[in-house]
């Protein structure tokens, strides 16, 4: 007897078997970044984030602001509603309360783990742009930035407004500050 695919997958990351078949079901050829951030937050793993009283008027309070839209009736009670508000509110660097913060922080690092579990269901279907969505929603919660942000937004203290006086900015040579790199040569 020879052991399974998806159980492989699921004992290397010491992720749920359920989780897995979650995502063996759930990802099609067609999957964007949202449908793998939908997916990634229906995961079993995060049953367990305690909705805490009061809690469920602030997640439906930051929902309103998402850029991702929740499912129409979604449940503010539910532990993977929270993570996708939490994980949402990662990317957007939105502020939050200790609570909040504290399980924000738990939701990330279950999410590093999972999201490359899911890269390897994807992979072992043969489906390139699934994985390349999964594998840039793993850059996402790394860098705590959208995938449509501006790659300055990933330098410590660069705010919005410093994002764009640097968009703005043009060198004695016609140069402009679009990347990390460009920010060395002003420098200089």
């Amino acid at each position: 007897m020879s052991a399974l695919n998806l159980g492989m997958i699921a004992a290397y990351y010491a992720m749920s078997y359920a989780t897995v078949e979650l995502v063996a079901s759930s990802v099609t050829e067609k999957t964007k970044t949202r449908g793998v951030l939908e997916i990634l937050a229906a995961s079993t793993e995060f049953n367990g984030l305690a909705i805490r009283q009061g809690e469920e008027k602030t997640l439906k309070t930051m929902s309103k602001a998402l850029t991702y839209g929740l499912a129409e009736g979604s449940m503010f009670n539910d532990p993977n509603v929270k993570a996708n508000v939490l994980l949402q509110a990662h990317f957007s660097r939105k502020g939050l309360n200790t609570d909040l913060r504290s399980d924000q922080k738990l939701v990330l690092k279950t999410s590093v783990r999972l999201i490359q579990s899911i890269v390897d269901v994807i992979s072992s279907n043969g489906w390139l742009k699934p994985a390349l969505s999964a594998m840039e929603l793993s850059q996402m919660v790394v860098q705590g930035v959208w995938n449509k942000d501006s790659v300055l937004k990933q330098i410590p203290h660069f705010s919005d407004e410093v994002i764009k006086r640097c968009g703005a900015y043009v060198g004695e040579e016609g140069e402009k500050v679009e990347s990390p790199l460009d920010i060395l040569e002003v420098s200089r």
